[in-house]
């Protein structure tokens, strides 16, 4: 069963923005994701198994997205053209919105080292 696919507003905007050629190889991508997401490389290989993975496409586009198992779904949290720092707090904004629960008592906190 293929992974159902999610785009942040960032995303799809930045998507929207590209030029034709590079589109046509990111159609490629969702594909991808689709169908065999875990086969992308982590962004920390210190954490080989964590569900935050990117895929690079077209001539220097970077995807990172994150792989949410027990829904089959893949987050897109990144266009291609975001920085490492804008990845980092669009994945704490996830993580907030969709992973914990509402009224959770844990704090996040974000602290990027690459900006």
């Amino acid at each position: 069963m293929p992974y159902v696919l999610d785009f942040d507003q960032i995303a799809q905007d930045q998507i929207a923005s590209l030029r034709h050629d590079a589109a046509l190889a990111l159609s490629e991508v969702w594909t991808f994701l689709q169908l065999t997401p875990w086969n992308g490389p982590p962004p920390n290989r210190a954490h080989p198994d964590g569900a935050v993975r990117t895929i690079d496409f077209g001539e220097g586009g970077l995807v990172t997205y994150l792989i949410l198992e027990d829904q089959q779904r893949v987050d897109v949290l990144s266009g291609p053209r975001l920085s490492f720092a804008g990845t980092c707090r669009l994945l704490t904004r996830l993580i907030v919105r969709r992973i914990l629960p509402s009224k959770s008592a844990i704090p996040v906190t974000t602290r990027c080292k690459h900006r």
